[in-house]
């Protein structure tokens, strides 16, 4: 069968895996530590400049090297390979390297495998700062900070730090949707402000305290992570992890006036005004600049809360609020009188629905003990329930039917613009590269007749489309990073149980989905194509659909599984987590990454290839031919999908 492969002639573009990249030198080891010093680029003074570059021109560099897709995977974007630990994907990327999702091999235990670039795992000075954070955390034991699991080196040499995998989502994140309820910010602030005392009382000030290091998982589960850049302020002298003394690091709103220009300086004071920005922020949606509004007044919350934020966000780190010990058990104090008072407003409002109530006819009986009795709420229908002949619908209208065995559902369809949108609207489109980008990937697609590689997005990919279309022109980290932020928001309904997830199926899952039955048609690449513009050098089928582009999902029959488009209208992500891989394959990352399917582009159909005739993507590649599928992998105690009848 045709290999996903694109004509190299003038004005085509290739497969990324083709595709030459400019030259974009490494990170060397070479280091300057004259004082003062310029940045070659910027030309702002620096204490320690590397390659010439200040840390804010260096993250510029980065996210600049992870952008260009290239012929062969630069060292730094390959798997690591750990002994004991199984890679399955990325999770992310920063400045300071990639974070992957893994599993140890015993015991199954998930992972988030955090491995720095080869060229700081290099540097003599790097890796003692490395050693310095993985030993400064091991002192930290609580449940609301990050449990470090293990560290080490991977095969090829690179520093790893194996760590506790919180599903779920960071704060930044719920702060693009607005400012939270007053119960939830303060419960939030409370739980950081715990585990920062923790810290504290074992000698460690975080010194990046920001939403973005604050992650939200099930349950009200909230977490304190990253302690790369912390301070260890006990022993017999000040240390400092993955920084120097005399840098500054941390993030604009949240640092702390005595650390910005020199971070030595930093105590726990400059953690609790950290939390002090980070709480108003929670509550009014904005950080507080100038002259800012009263957290009351905005947010209508007990007027104690604003004295608690003007205590901690004092300009002088002595008149600030005196421990964060004491500044959890002031948020605590402000939470109960807070729940004191909405208990008092529900008790009066459920007697005087009561008295109400009783005067009406029997079948108001049920609806008195409903309200009174705590049940009130939505009720969903189990996705276990989900047969052939009734999909499932999630909260977005994606319909999911049984397929490639039990415990797993497949949407009936691609996922749609109509699906992505709301995702996109919360997180922003280009989620999977926070803290490195906001602007667009370039991506592949084809207009005006010819095949370009340019700033076109999945808004407009170069064709029209509507909401009933495939989405496509996003990373595999945006579908990654979509189907968890819909397994956290429909857990957070209670519309998923604890142990449900979305995710992109495997090759394997894909595969027998596929399979199943006759082949049934699907959009491709034939004789409607002549009068949309389409390139010379491309070849297209003798037959004729519709759709010279993607079609709207369920254009064509469901194949014998009950889902639409696999034989043909956008190429489908897929990961590979369980087939085996040769270890060659495993060292490369972008293996993990296939698609799936024909696509509008293909002249024929494409049919389950062998494991390694596999077509790759990798995890920055955005297309206007490929988007993703997704399944809903159930709960280990839920039954087994009803009958695929």
């Amino acid at each position: 069968m045709e290999e996903i492969t694109f004509r190299s002639s003038p004005g085509n573009f290739k497969n990324e895996f083709e595709l030459q990249p400019p030259d974009i030198p490494g990170l060397s080891q070479s280091v300057s530590q004259s004082s003062p010093v310029s940045c070659s680029r910027c030309a702002a003074p620096a204490v320690r400049l590397i390659e010439g570059l200040c840390p804010s021109c260096l993250a510029r560099n980065v996210r600049t090297s992870m952008e260009s897709p290239g012929t062969q995977p630069e060292s730094d974007e390959l798997a690591p390979e750990i002994d004991g630990i199984e890679i399955h994907e990325a999770l992310g990327a920063g400045g300071m390297g990639l974070v992957f999702r893994g599993i140890r091999e015993a015991g199954g235990e998930p992972l988030a495998v955090k491995v720095l670039p080869r060229s700081l795992s290099g540097d003599p000075e790097w890796r003692e700062r490395f050693q310095r954070e993985a030993a400064a955390l091991s002192v930290l034991d609580h449940p609301g900070i990050v449990k470090i699991l293990g560290t080490g080196e991977t095969l090829d040499g690179r520093l790893y730090l194996a760590m506790e995998l919180v599903e779920g989502c960071d704060l930044r994140r719920l702060l693009r949707t607005g400012r939270l309820e007053p119960a939830r910010a303060l419960d939030i602030a409370e739980k950081v402000t715990e585990a920062l005392a923790h810290a504290h009382s074992r000698g460690i000030v975080h010194r990046d305290i920001k939403p973005g290091n604050i992650l939200i998982g099930d349950g009200g589960m909230v977490k304190v992570a990253d302690f790369g850049i912390a301070r260890a302020i006990s022993g017999e002298a000040s240390s400092f992890t993955l920084t120097q003394t005399h840098e500054t690091f941390g993030t604009p709103y949240y640092i702390a006036p005595e650390i910005a220009g020199n971070a030595a300086a930093a105590t726990p004071a400059s953690d609790i005004y950290a939390v002090g920005v980070m709480l108003y922020e929670m509550l009014t949606g904005r950080v507080p600049m100038g002259n800012f509004t009263p957290a009351s007044q905005e947010a209508g919350v007990d007027h104690r809360v604003d004295a608690l934020i003007a205590s901690a966000l004092s300009d002088n780190a002595a008149a600030r609020t005196g421990t964060m010990e004491s500044l959890q058990h002031a948020l605590q104090g402000v939470r109960r009188r807070l729940e004191r008072k909405a208990a008092t407003g529900r008790g009066r409002r459920a007697a005087a629905l009561a008295g109400a109530l009783a005067l009406a006819a029997g079948s108001s009986v049920w609806i008195t003990h409903h309200i009174l009795s705590g049940q009130s709420g939505p009720q969903f229908i189990p996705a276990s329930a989900a047969s052939r002949a009734q999909p499932w619908e999630n909260s977005l209208g994606m319909p999911f039917v049984p397929a490639a065995g039990p415990g797993l559902l497949f949407s009936v369809y691609e996922t749609r613009r109509q699906d992505y949108q709301p995702y996109a609207e919360e997180m922003g489109m280009m989620d999977s590269l926070d803290g490195l980008s906001n602007a667009p990937l370039k991506l592949y697609t084809i207009r005006d007749g010819q095949e370009v590689f340019d700033d076109s997005t999945w808004q407009d990919p170069g064709f029209g489309q509507t909401g009933d279309h495939p989405v496509v022109g996003i990373t595999v980290l945006n579908a990654i990073h979509f189907c968890r932020w819909l397994t956290t928001r429909e857990r957070t309904e209670g519309r998923l149980l604890r142990g449900q997830r979305y995710r992109l199926p495997s090759s394997g899952e894909w595969d027998a989905a596929f399979s199943t039955g006759a082949p049934v048609p699907g959009n491709l690449a034939g004789r409607e194509v002549s009068a949309s513009g389409w390139p010379a050098a491309l070849p297209h089928a003798g037959t004729t659909d519709l759709f010279p582009r993607t079609a709207p999902a369920g254009s064509f029959p469901a194949n014998a599984s009950g889902l639409f488009d696999m034989e043909g209208n956008v190429m489908e992500a897929c990961m590979d987590l369980t087939l085996p891989a040769s270890p060659e394959a495993k060292r490369n990352f972008r293996t993990s990454i296939t698609v799936r399917g024909g696509s509008w582009r293909t002249a024929e159909p494409r049919v389950p290839e062998m494991p390694e005739k596999r077509a790759q993507m990798k995890p920055f590649i955005r297309r206007a031919d490929a988007g993703f599928r997704v399944v809903l992998e159930l709960a280990q105690d839920e039954p087994a999908p009803a009958g695929q009848e």
